[in-house]
C-alpha cells in the first residue's frame, strides 16, 4: 500500500465505514492495512471531531463506529445484547414509548444500560423511555396524556384524604386517653377520699406485614452495580437472594462473577467459587457485602506460600517399583 497521509487515511476509514456500516477496529485496521493501534487512534480522533459517532454497546469487548445515520444498522448487534437487554429492546421496540415506573425491575434496569436504543425524557414527574428509531413525535404526542396524569394524581389525592378521614374515625377521643382523678374531701371527718375512675386502654392498629422480597432482588442489585463498574453482563448462571453466580466480561476477559450476600465469607465460599469456575473453564471473581472471616483469610495465604506438593515414598515402595 502506498504512503498516505493522515487526510487520505481519515477518508479511507469513513468510505469503509460508509459501504460496511458498523464496523469493528480490527475491520478498519485491515481495510486500511494498518495496525489496530494505528486504526484506532484514527477513529478517535474521527469522533472527536464528530464525523464519526462510537456506540455504548460492545462487540468483543470493543465499541463499534459508525456514521450518522447509520444507527439503523446498529440492530444487525442486536444478539450481542444479554438475554435481559434483548427482552428490553424487544418491548420497546414494539411499545415504542415506555413508562419506567410500570416496567420490571429487571427491564428497568436494563434500559438504562441500553444507551444505543432507549432514550430517556421525562413528561412531568414521570420518567419515560423511547425506541431510538421512534420519531419525537411519538414523545410529544404524549402530551395528550397529561390529562390522564392529572387524573390520576386527583385520584390518588381523594384516596388519601379519604385515608385521613377513615384514620380519623378510628382514634379514639381525648377524654378516653386520660380522665382525671378526682379527690372527694369529707367535711365532717376530714378525710380525703381518692376516686380512681376506670382507664379504657387504647388499642394500637395492627401491624402491616413486611413485603415479601422478591429472590430477583439481589440479582438486580448485581446488575446496577456491573452497570456502575462498567462490567458487562454476559449470561447469569444462577441466582437467588443469597448469592449470585453469572458470567461477565471485565477488562476484555470473560470471568465468573460470584456475589455473596452474606456479611462474612468463610473458606466453603471460596472453594464453591472455584469448583464453578474450574467446571466452566475459567477465572473468577468474588463480591460480598461482607469481609473474610479468619478462616478464609488463612486458607488464602496458605495457598500463596505453597509451593508444591509431594507424595512421600518410602524406600521399601522404590525398591519394589526398581523390580
Amino acid at each position: 500500500m502506498a504512503q498516505m497521509n493522515g487526510k487520505e487515511v481519515k477518508e479511507q476509514i469513513k468510505r469503509t465505514i460508509e459501504s460496511r456500516g458498523p464496523s469493528l477496529p480490527v475491520h478498519i485496521s485491515k481495510a486500511i492495512s494498518m495496525s489496530s493501534l494505528f486504526a484506532s487512534a484514527f477513529l478517535s480522533e474521527l469522533a472527536s471531531e464528530g464525523i464519526i459517532k462510537i456506540s455504548h454497546m460492545k462487540v468483543g469487548g470493543s465499541p463499534l463506529y459508525f456514521l450518522p445515520g447509520q444507527e439503523q444498522k446498529l440492530e444487525n448487534f442486536f444478539n450481542f445484547l444479554s438475554p435481559k437487554e434483548r427482552e428490553a429492546v424487544t418491548l420497546l421496540k414494539d411499545k415504542r414509548i415506555l413508562e419506567d415506573e410500570k416496567q420490571h425491575p429487571a427491564i428497568r434496569v436494563a434500559l438504562r444500560s441500553l444507551k444505543d436504543f432507549a432514550f430517556a425524557f421525562k413528561k412531568g414527574e414521570k420518567l419515560f423511555w423511547r425506541y431510538f428509531l421512534a420519531s419525537e413525535d411519538d414523545a410529544k404526542n404524549l402530551q395528550v396524556d397529561k390529562a390522564e396524569i392529572k387524573k390520576e394524581e386527583i385520584l390518588a389525592e381523594e384516596k388519601k384524604e379519604e385515608q385521613r378521614v377513615e384514620e380519623k374515625k378510628e382514634e379514639p377521643q381525648e377524654n378516653q386517653k386520660t380522665l382525671p382523678v378526682q379527690i372527694e374531701e369529707s367535711k365532717t371527718e376530714q378525710k380525703t377520699e381518692i376516686i380512681i375512675p376506670q382507664l379504657i386502654p387504647i388499642q394500637s392498629s395492627p401491624r402491616k406485614p413486611k413485603a415479601k422480597k422478591s429472590k430477583e432482588d439481589f440479582l438486580n442489585e448485581m446488575k446496577r452495580l456491573f452497570i456502575q463498574k462498567g462490567i458487562v453482563l454476559e449470561k447469569v448462571e444462577s441466582f437467588d437472594n443469597k448469592q449470585v453466580f453469572a458470567k461477565v466480561r471485565m477488562n476484555n476477559t470473560i470471568l465468573l462473577a460470584v456475589a455473596y450476600n452474606k456479611k462474612k465469607i468463610d473458606h466453603k465460599d471460596l472453594i464453591k467459587a472455584y469448583k464453578k469456575s474450574t467446571a466452566l473453564g475459567m477465572g473468577y471473581c468474588i463480591f460480598s457485602k461482607g469481609e473474610l472471616n479468619k478462616k478464609a483469610k488463612e486458607t488464602i495465604e496458605a495457598y500463596k506460600q505453597l509451593s508444591g506438593v509431594e507424595k512421600i515414598v518410602s524406600l521399601e515402595e522404590n525398591a519394589q517399583k526398581l523390580l
